[in-house]
């Protein structure tokens, strides 16, 4: 009786064991995973603000273009088409923009990595502060 209890008491606590480990491998694991997950988050924020500023300032865009899509040609030509998108854009009101910030939002649950590849989906809020020139007020009386 006594060898029977003392072997399920070394079974349940080698099974506590087994769990333990296993659950702080898990923690661990998803403590990684968050780290990853922020680490991306902050890298679009900061290509999104960069490309902001490249907007407001056309002589920053040539160096945010080389620094971010060195290795794309794919990616610089769309980053292109989205910088000119803005400036085309103000200039059908006949304004400029004054200033313009980017803001990163990641979609809940949307963080993913296989085979040491990570995805991410955002929402980007985007604010543009602009004036209009030569504006004028007519006045009907």
């Amino acid at each position: 009786m006594l060898k029977k209890s003392l072997r399920i008491t070394v079974t349940l606590i080698a099974i506590i064991l087994v769990l333990d480990l296993f659950g702080v491998r898990l923690a661990s694991e998803a403590k990684t995973d968050e780290g990853l997950k922020n680490s991306a988050v902050q890298f679009l924020s900061n290509f999104y603000e960069t490309r902001s500023e490249a907007v407001v300032n056309s002589r920053k865009a040539n160096t945010f273009l080389n620094d971010y899509s060195k290795d794309s040609t794919k990616l610089k030509v769309h980053e292109a088409n989205r910088i000119n998108f803005y400036h085309n854009w103000i200039k059908q009101f006949n304004g400029t923009i004054n200033e313009m910030h980017s803001y990163v939002y990641p979609i809940k649950h949307s963080f993913q990595i296989n085979n040491n590849k990570a995805s991410i989906e955002i929402y980007e809020w985007i604010t543009i502060k602009w004036t209009r020139k030569n504006f004028i007020l007519w006045i009907f009386l």
